[in-house]
């Protein structure tokens, strides 16, 4: 109610504003400025996308508060910041070309006025509330939530009193197609932008992640099936008590729902390191893509979302599942610790569309461009599509690991020079598991600096540089006491040394010859890779503590540099693999650097 009554004040406010009898104001200069705001609009659309990208790459290097305010903030500040830019510009440079007002008399001064006012209003106030929504915020904005769940699928159900942000986009896109035209019209790749900026604030629990980023995923395959809708919609995963597959209600963010004939389109999409959320883990949710559908013939564009995903089951199992996105709340998270993770989520299309842009978390991929969707996979019904699942060739198809949910092998090892470690006493030297800081290190949580701490005085994530001394305090109450990293009920803790106190273990005399622009790995017998996700690092008097499981290391050179000339560095990185799998090497890039005969499982 309270965003309604914002946004009617300021929809009203404007134009009375306009027809005031002040000076600078009546017909005349409310037509400039309504001649402003709609050019700044067209220019506002125009830059968003890349303005967004901009400020998204701000936001990319940067840990804490900052780089979350950025990267939540992007495509709310990507259209908001350049309309304002220009409507400025626009507005001073009319002003300095006209320098004389017209008097039209009162009655038409205050009539134009109120009518031009009104378009600046709209279109000003519709742009707001379309950043507005664009912004981290949580799914209902003071009182005001316009999508709804209907049988687990997203439905914009709610519009506002004065709905200027739909005015705004059907403006727009009408104009797209016209005196604002462009290879890319607004109304074909991006329609009802209004909608997408409530739907992308359908996150998890109203706080995971709403942007990623160039280089966070990428589509690595496509399948599909035709048939009527009704035998789309089912699967072999949920059945009635008398075996039959039972059917999906399948909705449109418009309310609609599809009929007769139409195609099945399912994305496999590789979700990297880049994707993950502070916990260290991928969320989506279903309002959070966007499939943009166009029909050729009749030239018209619409948005879906998807309506079931295949992905494993639990971390360490083998085999897919279909997992239907049929209950409010609905959404599909990664497992365990593996470097990437693919997803296959599934679209019901009308008879006569194709998709042509997918948005995952507001990144656009023109699909007309991507090589690996152009001759999908064709099944001939559900049935086969099923059993692809539960074997998992669904993905394997597509040089995914099906067991693995899509960790992947990253390629053939190369293991000269890679030497082989055995255990004594059950473990690998330089290698430790467990949530303990290295060195059996604590702190009290008043020095914590930067680091984030759960209830458990647990480090959650952050980045700080201790005193030693700070570090070996005893006596430190036990209410009080950091001690250990935070992990999860599907992931452990894995501790390699490269070095102790200036001593190179046996792993950290390998990496010395190694390319530091590599990425270090722990890799199981599947092949799955566990990128280090924290470092502590120690020279001198200083200890550095640096822990992110949702922002993994990109390179080894991301972490300290080891030198021979020092005689007191310690480095140990910090890995978080999935639990029950077996480790079985490390290696730099391609390069294996150590085998440990026989692994160790991860607990």
């Amino acid at each position: 109610m309270w965003f309604n009554l914002l946004v009617a004040i300021l929809v009203i406010v404007v134009p009375a504003i306009w027809s005031t009898k002040a000076k600078g104001y009546g017909a005349f200069s409310s037509l400039l400025a309504a001649v402003s705001a709609l050019a700044a609009g067209g220019i506002a659309f125009a830059f968003w996308e890349p303005f967004s990208y901009m400020i998204l790459g701000w936001g990319a290097g940067m840990t804490g508060f900052a780089g979350d305010a950025l990267t939540g903030s992007a495509f709310g500040l990507g259209l908001a910041v350049p309309y304002l830019g220009a409507l400025l510009v626009l507005r001073l440079t009319l002003d300095s070309l006209i320098r004389a007002n017209l008097d039209l008399g009162e009655t038409l001064n205050m009539a134009g006025g109120a009518l031009f006012g009104l378009v600046t209003s709209v279109i000003s106030v519709g742009i707001f509330v379309i950043s507005v929504g664009y912004l981290r915020l949580p799914s209902s904005i003071m009182g005001y939530a316009p999508i709804e769940e209907r049988s687990g699928q997203v439905v914009y159900g709610s519009q506002l009193w004065i709905p200027a942000d739909i005015i705004v986009t059907k403006l727009y896109e009408r104009l797209s197609h016209g005196a604002f035209g462009s290879s890319t019209p607004l109304a074909v790749h991006q329609p009802n932008v209004y909608e997408a900026a409530g739907m992308q604030r359908m996150t998890y629990l109203d706080a995971s992640r709403n942007t990623m980023r160039e280089g966070d995923f990428e589509i690595v395959g496509a399948y599909m099936l035709s048939g009527a809708v009704d035998e789309l919609s089912k699967d072999s995963f949920l059945v009635d008590p008398t075996g039959q597959a039972k059917k999906q209600v399948v909705i449109y963010p418009d309310g609609s729902s599809p009929s007769g004939a139409a195609t099945l389109m399912g994305y496999a999409i590789r979700f990297k390191s880049g994707a993950k959320e502070k916990g260290g883990n991928v969320i989506l949710t279903p309002g959070q893509l966007r499939l943009v559908c166009h029909d050729d013939e009749t030239g018209d564009s619409f948005a879906i979302h998807p309506v079931a995903v295949v992905a494993p089951p639990e971390a360490t199992a083998s085999g897919l599942y279909r997992f239907r996105f049929d209950a409010p709340e609905s959404f599909i998270a990664s497992q365990g610790g593996g470097a990437d993770t693919v997803f296959a989520f599934e679209f019901i299309l009308p008879q006569g569309y194709s998709g042509r842009t997918l948005f995952v978390k507001n990144y656009r991929v023109g699909l007309e461009s991507e090589a690996k969707v152009a001759q999908p996979r064709v099944y001939p019904n559900y049935q086969s599509r099923d059993r692809a699942v539960q074997d998992g060739s669904i993905l394997s198809s597509f040089g995914s690991s099906a067991a693995s949910g899509g960790g992947g092998s990253g390629g053939a090892l190369n293991k000269v020079g890679s030497v082989r470690l055995d255990a004594t006493n059950n473990r690998f030297e330089g290698v430790e598991e467990g949530t303990d800081i290295p060195g059996a290190y604590n702190f009290s949580r008043n020095n914590k600096g930067s680091l984030e701490l759960n209830e458990q005085n647990e480090i959650i994530q952050g980045d700080t540089t201790f005193k030693k001394d700070k570090l070996t305090e005893r006596g430190i109450d036990k209410a009080l006491r950091v001690e250990k990293f935070a992990s999860s009920k599907d992931t452990g803790i894995v501790k390699v040394s490269l070095s102790n106190a200036g001593t190179r273990t046996s792993i950290g005399r390998g990496v010395e010859a190694t390319d530091v622009s590599l990425l270090p790995v722990l890799i199981d017998e599947r092949g799955t890779r566990y990128e280090p996700i924290g470092f502590m690092y120690g020279e001198g008097d200083d200890v550095r503590l640096r822990y992110f499981p949702g922002l993994p290391l990109r390179a080894l050179s991301d972490a300290p540099a080891l030198s021979r000339t020092k005689r007191d560095q310690t480095l140990v990185l910090i890995f978080r693999p999935t639990k029950k799998v077996r480790i079985v090497s490390f290696a730099v890039g391609n390069n294996e650097i150590a085998s440990f005969a026989g692994g160790f499982e991860v607990r």
